[in-house]
């Protein structure tokens, strides 16, 4: 075999997933995730492609970042993350990735949740 398959090649894979599409189509955000080869841990960011122009950019740097979701006027993304290996919880941010904040604090942590078509932000926290 000219390229064996070798266990340092985990290091070198990344993987997309949790794509969300932007209420007008021109946005695509996705979880990028990669395993991180000092700490051996799963890591995860938040990317946005451009549909129109055909580029990605890094809309967040923690490292476990997931479950993009666009608000339903399209302004804003809701996320998850997990800080120092702690529950996660709901972020939301602009679509540029700026104005970053937090927006819940359970305990046990957010499973999964669901943007609300009214006024309140979230319709669904689980």
């Amino acid at each position: 075999m000219k390229n064996p398959i070798t266990p340092d090649l985990v290091y070198r894979i990344k993987t997309s997933g949790d794509p969300s599409i932007s209420p007008n189509r021109s946005l695509l955000a996705y979880t990028l995730g990669w395993v991180d080869e000092e700490s051996l841990t799963s890591c995860s960011k938040i990317m946005s492609f451009d549909l129109k122009q055909g580029y990605s950019r890094e809309l967040t740097k923690g490292i476990k970042d997931s479950a993009a979701k666009f608000s339903p006027d399209g302004t804003r993304l809701a996320f998850l993350r997990s800080i120092d290996e702690g529950p996660l919880q709901v972020w939301v941010m602009s679509v540029d990735g700026s104005e970053m904040k937090q927006v819940t604090n359970f305990k046990k942590g957010v499973f999964d949740y669901v943007w609300s078509p009214t006024r309140s932000p979230f319709s669904g926290l689980c």
